[in-house]
């Protein structure tokens, strides 16, 4: 036994013990050799030691001790010398730390790591059974995800044919007139691209741009805010993913170098003296089923980098790509799930008690490790080229799919028409108008009616309601929707009256029409009556909702114009009929008429129209029409179809022009033949007590030319000659009697002389030597009667004469050379007395008729 003061020394304290005397001997050498480098050596020495003590406890064997005497002073002293010896080194160098560093594996709570123990008699053969179906399970599970997400994720969402399809759509729906929005008149690319939350077709195009958008950074003005885009997010993503597998790698790595670095022998596991377990020795076949799970481990993180590094590229929802990093790492959790809910109790006690086995360490070199150092450049190798071949295709590939989405021109429509030609329209950028402002009123309604329900009729009150109009049902609202603009006036204003200064909600669409809240009632808008637009708005809802105001209800009214108008409406309104009966069958001659407020209002809006920028069909002839009733009066029909211009009828304008003016016939009741049932259906003839055609008296006016042409062989054609004839003639007439309130017929008897001469110059034929011209006027009643004669009587026949042969020459008959003299015969204002005015069926057609018929009568009577 050993004595008080004998104790066992293990080969460290022996070794320590000793160099503590070399330290002492060497201490008068310490300015030749540094002490850091004894300390060094020392430290060496003792984790040599430290290393056997631990291989002698791994195989269950006790070091060798020796026995020494030691006083309790002389213990006391190698401890503190021990102590002072670390404390007199100066720095921790790179050498130091390779030499103190030690790797050991703790076991985790891994499916992988109490794999190793299956089929051992730790865990029993029930807990070896559960163990093998947990890793199955986990094996299965990881093998679908990962082929799930093989031939899933390989391909990318966004490819050529993506560019193609969006290309396609563009050049369709993009663009087509019926995917136009007449609420904010733009096309359907301008609102996608605008990112219009309201739209309810082509959301998925929509979403792209708006996820292209995020992930390019190319709506932002920040230089700061575009580094930061979705190809640097991707880059994060990436690197965590990188990291995530590489962590799984180095577990499965560590496993695998810890169970090789067990003595080979029976599978034996042991306890300690500190209640945890030491694993001695492990068999060969033990050994082979950590290599197979290295190799699964490795095999199905490999696959897990490939398919990751995928998908993370081909995500551009800057979103998702943080969620699918995540959402991958689940993958490699799977393990740990499984044993967390499924393990036995014991394997969990089991990994918690086992001692951490000690690992063969890779070389170190300068303070680096090979491991670290190649998972390092294997990540930046990895990063440059996902860089380089996968993420700047991706960033061009986008790039191209924003310029097939919404580049080029936005702002247009097409359209075929029957003839399969393609026509295109511009329209206005979705910036410039908002969709629904906060304060429009359309807004206002929506709101005020989601406040108040409709109420019933016997309820019914148009004051209640501020901006809220009112259908009694839905299918009175879709009919009021298939309404074109001339029906939905009427139907807005059936009575004909002033809307904006009896409703309030068509006041408030009135100030928001013309952009003046200030506008309290119609009068207030007066100056938007006689506004003249082909497509506007302004002119247009301001006769619609001030239709008393701007003269709709009257037939004489200084505004000329019509559209907006409730025609039928204001027709059948009562001061409008009244207007009617009040008038008379009678018209001014041009003279009185170009005096009249009316009609030369009517002239001087219609020439300001034509002058405007504002292109329309009939446009050019506008200004033909306004000089035609300012020269001509009522007599402008006649003259306008002398310049071939087709104006159409007082009953109806030319449909093919976009005149849509008030009918002259209550100004011109006799050029507009008001007799005509045709022409009182157009609404706007007066209707005095006695229809028009009775006020026409039994009289008319007549005369007679003769015309005679003296150098016949100068003729080209008979026709020419005829025609002219008849249009100067007419021309006369127009100007001598200043025609308006009559109606007048020329009759042309045309004599033809053959030529004797048969020559090659002159070929037998028959040319015209003389005609008889006679014309006969009709008046109607007294007043313009006595004019009549008056004027009548006025004009010479030497004027007459003249008047004639000028309208010849103007019409490219050179009576000089043809000779032609015109010879007036008589004039007069004699009618039959037997003369009577025909039936009322008689007078369907028109009033030359009667005229032709009275001319007839004066003949007969001759």
């Amino acid at each position: 036994m050993p004595g008080p003061h004998t104790q066992y020394l293990s080969y460290n304290q022996r070794l320590e013990q000793r160099f503590i005397c070399i330290e002492q001997r060497l201490e008068q050498f310490s300015g030749l050799l540094g002490e850091n480098k004894v300390l060094e050596r020392l430290v060496s020495l003792e984790k040599q030691v430290a290393s056997f003590d631990a291989q002698c406890a791994a195989a269950g064997e006790e070091p060798k001790r020796i026995e020494m005497n030691s006083s309790k002073e002389d213990e006391d002293e190698i401890a503190d010398t021990s102590l002072a010896r670390r404390k007199q080194m100066s720095r921790v160098s790179s050498g130091l730390l390779d030499e103190e560093t030690e790797e050991n594996y703790v076991f985790g709570e891994s499916v992988w790591d109490i794999a190793v123990f299956i089929g051992t008699d730790v865990l029993g053969t029930a807990g070896s059974i559960q163990t093998m179906v947990l890793v199955v399970i986990s094996i299965l599970m990881q093998v679908v995800f990962v082929m799930i997400a093989y031939f899933n994720f390989l391909e990318p969402q966004l490819s050529q044919a993506t560019i193609d399809d969006i290309s396609a759509w563009r050049t369709s729906s993009g663009h087509d007139l019926l995917s136009y929005d007449p609420v904010t008149g733009s096309s359907l690319t301008a609102r996608v691209c605008a990112k219009d939350g309201s739209l309810s077709v082509s959301g998925s195009q929509m979403t792209l741009y708006e996820e292209i958008e995020a992930y390019l950074q190319s709506d932002t003005d920040s230089e700061l805010q575009g580094i930061f885009d979705g190809q640097l997010l991707c880059i994060v993503a990436l690197v965590c993913w990188f990291l995530m597998v590489a962590k799984e790698m180095n577990r499965a790595l560590a496993l695998h170098r810890a169970t090789i670095s067990v003595p080979i022998g029976p599978n034996k596991i042991a306890p300690n003296s500190t209640a945890h377990y030491v694993i001695h020795s492990l068999t060969r076949a033990r050994r082979l089923v950590c290599w197979v799970i290295l190799l699964y481990r490795t095999l199905a993180a490999v696959i897990l980098i490939y398919v990751g590094i995928h998908f993370l590229v081909n995500t551009i929802s800057v979103e998702d790509l943080i969620l699918n990093a995540v959402a991958l790492g689940i993958i490699l959790d799977i393990d740990d799930l499984i044993f967390d809910a499924l393990a036995t109790t014991p394997s969990r006690h089991l990994v918690r008690c086992l001692v951490p086995l000690p690992m063969k360490s890779f070389p170190r070199i300068k303070g680096t490790d090979m491991k670290s150092f190649a998972m390092l450049a294997c990540l930046v190798a990895l990063l440059v080229y996902i860089q380089c071949f996968m993420l700047v295709p991706m960033s061009d590939r986008l790039l191209d799919l924003q310029g097939a989405l919404c580049g080029g021109n936005r702002d247009f429509v097409w359209a075929k028409d029957a003839q399969s030609f393609v026509w295109t329209a511009p329209t206005k950028p979705f910036a410039e108008r908002a969709v629904m402002q906060v304060n429009d009123v359309g807004h206002r309604a929506i709101k005020e009616s989601l406040r108040s329900s409709y109420p019933s009729t016997s309820a019914w009150n148009h004051s209640q309601w501020n901006f809220a109009l009112w259908k009694a049902d839905v299918a009175s609202l879709r009919e009021q929707q298939a309404m074109d603009r001339a029906m939905l006036s009427t139907d807005t204003n059936p009575l004909c009256e002033d809307l904006a200064s009896v409703r309030r909600p068509y006041l408030a669409y009135l100030q928001e029409i013309l952009g003046n809240n200030s506008i309290n009632s119609c009068s207030d808008a007066i100056q938007f009556c006689n506004l003249f637009e082909v497509s506007g708005e302004k002119g247009f809802k301001t006769r619609m909702l001030c239709s008393r105001t701007c003269g709709c209800a009257e037939p004489d009214s200084t505004n000329i114009l019509l559209s907006g108008c409730p025609k039928d409406a204001c027709r059948a309104s009562e001061s409008y009929r009244s207007k009617l009966e009040a008038g008379f069958c009678a018209e001014d001659a041009p003279s009185s008429l170009r005096k009249n407020s009316v009609w030369s209002g009517w002239v001087d809006q219609l020439r300001s129209i034509a002058r405007s920028d504002v292109h329309f069909a009939g446009r050019p002839q506008l200004a033909q029409l306004a000089d035609a009733m300012w020269d001509h009066g009522c007599g402008f029909g006649t003259n306008l179809t002398n310049q071939s211009v087709s104006w159409g009828s007082c009953a109806a304008w030319n449909p093919s022009f976009r005149w849509d003016f008030k009918s002259p016939a209550f100004l011109c009741p006799i050029s507009c033949r008001c007799h005509n049932p045709p022409a009182k259906t157009a609404g706007s003839c007066p209707t005095p007590e006695n229809d028009c055609h009775d006020w026409w008296l039994s009289r008319a006016m007549h005369g007679d030319f003769s015309v005679q042409v003296q150098n016949y062989t100068q003729l080209d054609t008979n026709s020419m000659m005829q025609a002219a004839l008849k249009d100067s003639a007419e021309e006369m007439l127009l100007q001598a009697l200043d025609i308006g309130a009559y109606q007048f017929t020329i009759q042309i008897t045309l004599r033809l002389t053959r030529l004797l001469n048969n020559s090659d110059n002159y070929p037998a034929t028959r040319r015209l030597a003389d005609a008889q011209l006679k014309f006969y006027i009709c008046a109607s009643n007294e007043h313009y009667w006595d004019k009549a004669i008056a004027e009548f009587e006025d004009t010479t026949e030497q004027q007459m004469t003249s008047m004639i042969i000028a309208g010849m020459q103007a019409r490219g008959i050179d009576t000089d050379a043809l000779g032609i003299s015109v010879i007036h015969g008589t004039k007069g204002t004699n009618v039959p007395e037997d003369s009577e005015l025909p039936k009322d069926e008689d007078l369907e057609d028109n009033i030359e008729k009667w005229c032709l018929k009275t001319a007839e009568a004066l003949d007969d009577g001759e």
